[in-house]
């Protein structure tokens, strides 16, 4: 089985479940372990102010996700988009990955003590 190939579909299915957990704060007015481990979770000032600011960029992540690791499956198997998938492609999820984080990081200054 090709490791490659593997990390893939994790990150695919990672973006799938950013998007489901983001839609289920929505849903719900609790807040996903993903972002926040349980114990900060107890320390929100405004948990739907903080659903509701974080929400977009969950998605957005989590799209970039699902998509960034659908193209490597077919990089991987199917046919090859090339080198500048294999190096851009990286470049713009790790890009994505630390842009969701940041924003994840500025959020809990904002909504958290």
């Amino acid at each position: 089985m090709n490791l490659v190939l593997i990390f893939d579909v994790i990150i695919a299915g990672l973006g799938i479940y950013l998007i489901y957990s983001a839609f289920q704060m929505k849903k719900t007015g609790e807040i996903s372990n993903v972002i926040i481990n349980e114990l900060e979770v107890t320390k929100c000032k405004d948990r739907k102010s903080f659903i509701q600011s974080i929400y977009n960029q969950m998605i957005i992540f989590g799209a970039i996700a699902v998509i960034f690791g659908v193209l490597g499956c077919i990089n991987d198997t199917v046919f090859s988009l090339g080198k500048v998938f294999d190096i851009g492609g990286v470049f713009i999820f790790v890009g994505a990955w630390l842009w969701f984080t940041r924003e994840v990081r500025k959020k809990k200054g904002e909504y958290f003590y």
